[in-house]
């Protein structure tokens, strides 16, 4: 997206220096950039899930997440289709797919799908060889490679406030970037009417008193299920003040995962959920918990 850290760069560069094959780097431009010129020329806003509050209501929301498909998963299937010589719009040849590799480690197995490309086939290494996050730190200590930079982007809303804290006193100008950033985004786009925050408190970033040790719950759930299932459930899951709520629908979330796992159809998966006593969430959003 290029708004990652410069440290993500530096180390993307060392890693090419001792891979044995080659590395593609893509980018659909810098996505910060892009967003500011949308705001200052009044087109389409690339939307992130940053943190929205209506000023009359005061009801809080999150938009949707479209920085990951646009910014990384649409310019890598581009560079497939450019190293298989394949155009755009064009058929993949039926004899032929991809193996695209994806670093999921033990930690984020329910992060698993297949590829939504007939001609990709995703595998994931790290969970074959049954290789957690520790496992891979593990791995680089003992063969002298250095530990990588968390490769996020300095705006990613999804920041708990331990790194937003490590990044305000150890990362002064990043976080200088990030209190820029948050403030022009508020001045709007024409597609959004309320005003818009990289923090879920709603309120501008270098007026936050960031709890450095805080276990952020709503952040895992936004980690752990943000690309699996309905963006609007998720945000009625996360912004709900209600911790027993979100539990039991983080519960339902987990359910329904676990029987999928086992090959139940969705009418066994819906028949078991409504004799629970969590009927309310299991109604409240099955079909999008169901995109799993």
């Amino acid at each position: 997206t290029q708004n990652e850290p410069r440290r993500v760069y530096d180390y993307l560069k060392y890693l090419k220096s001792i891979l044995p094959y080659p590395v593609h780097i893509v980018s659909k431009g810098h996505i910060t950039n892009d967003m500011i010129s949308s705001i200052d020329n009044g087109t389409r806003f690339p939307t992130a899930p940053f943190f929205t509050q209506n000023d009359i209501t005061g009801k809080k929301g999150m938009l949707r997440r479209q920085c990951t498909n646009d910014y990384k998963i649409q310019p890598i299937r581009q560079k497939i289709r450019e190293l298989c010589n394949v155009a755009k719009g064009k058929h993949f040849p039926k004899d032929k797919y991809v193996e695209q590799w994806i670093g999921i480690s033990t930690d984020e197995a329910q992060r698993m799908k297949p590829a939504r490309d007939k001609y990709i086939l995703n595998k994931y290494p790290l969970i074959e060889l049954n290789m957690s996050r520790q496992d891979c730190l593990d791995y680089l200590k003992k063969n002298d490679i250095p530990l990588p930079e968390k490769s996020a982007c300095i705006v990613c809303p999804y920041h708990n406030d331990a790194y937003w804290h490590f990044m305000k006193t150890e990362r002064p100008e990043e976080f200088a970037e990030a209190v820029a950033f948050d403030k022009k985004i508020r001045l709007g786009s024409r597609s959004i009417k309320d005003k818009v925050y990289l923090h879920r408190k709603c309120i501008p970033l270098d007026e936050v008193e960031f709890n450095k040790k805080e276990t952020d719950k709503q952040l895992d759930i936004i980690v752990k299920y943000g690309d699996r299932i309905d963006q609007d459930l998720l945000k009625n899951i996360v912004l709900d003040p209600d911790p027993n709520n979100r539990a039991a629908a983080v519960a339902t979330l987990d359910e329904v995962q676990t029987m999928m796992d086992k090959g139940m159809s969705t009418d066994e998966i819906m028949n078991v959920l409504q004799a629970t006593p969590r009927r309310k969430q299991a109604e409240g959003g099955l079909a999008g918990i169901l995109k799993l």
